[in-house]
């Protein structure tokens, strides 16, 4: 069996345990923590290979369970490969396959008066458009005062883990420059944090910007 993990159960106890809003009966009653580290523990027993996105995740969040110890399994391994006995002892072998795409084949299209036509008729609605616009448009467009200028998607909840503010910081440093902007990342920060609002139990996050 290959298994690859997702916020894995032990890693995620100890990360609401610090923030301190509830106990460790409160997590499991609304997250079956324990229930789903049991299933991972014997996930681990069944599988032959692993699948993590980083080192860290081997190290931090898999070397938390029982069924996983990063020393023994290198030591595992090696006596497997030179054919010592390894007394009943066994451990899945760990991968780490980074996330990402590969754009070679990926051809990115040209502006041409055709593409800069249809964008002012979607976002100046002075030209007819072929088919009728989604309800959320008009929600979107409100925040692009300058539609032409490039954008990044991300997409995740609103958690400080998932770190927007670091990549809208990284897009800054490098557009900057091109705009003969100095210190172009400080003026978009301190846009950012003009954005932030509380959410959920009160911890702040990025709404939008």
């Amino acid at each position: 069996m290959v298994l690859t993990g997702h916020s894995l159960g032990r890693n995620k106890l100890e990360q609401l345990l610090k923030q301190g809003r509830q106990s460790k009966e409160d997590i499991n009653s609304t997250y079956k923590i324990m229930r789903r580290v049991e299933a991972e523990e014997l996930s681990l027993d069944a599988a032959e290979l692993v699948i993590t996105s980083t080192k860290q995740e081997i190290d931090e969040q898999w070397g938390l369970y029982d069924g996983f110890n990063v020393k023994l399994e290198k030591v595992l391994r090696a006596r497997a490969r030179r054919g010592v006995n390894c007394h009943g002892r066994y451990m899945p072998r760990m991968a780490v396959i980074p996330p990402g795409m590969d754009f070679s084949n990926v051809i990115a299209q040209e502006d041409t008066a055709e593409v800069d036509g249809e964008l002012v008729a979607l976002t100046n609605g002075d030209g007819a458009s072929p088919k009728a616009l989604p309800p959320i448009w008009s929600e979107v467009m409100r925040f692009l005062t300058n539609p032409h200028k490039p954008m990044i998607l991300a997409l995740s909840r609103p958690d400080p883990k998932k770190n927007i503010t670091t990549l809208a910081a990284h897009y800054a440093d490098a557009i900057g420059p091109c705009y003969g902007i100095p210190n172009y990342c400080d003026v978009w920060m301190d846009k950012l944090r003009c954005l932030t609002v509380t959410f959920g139990r009160s911890f702040p996050v990025l709404a939008t910007w």
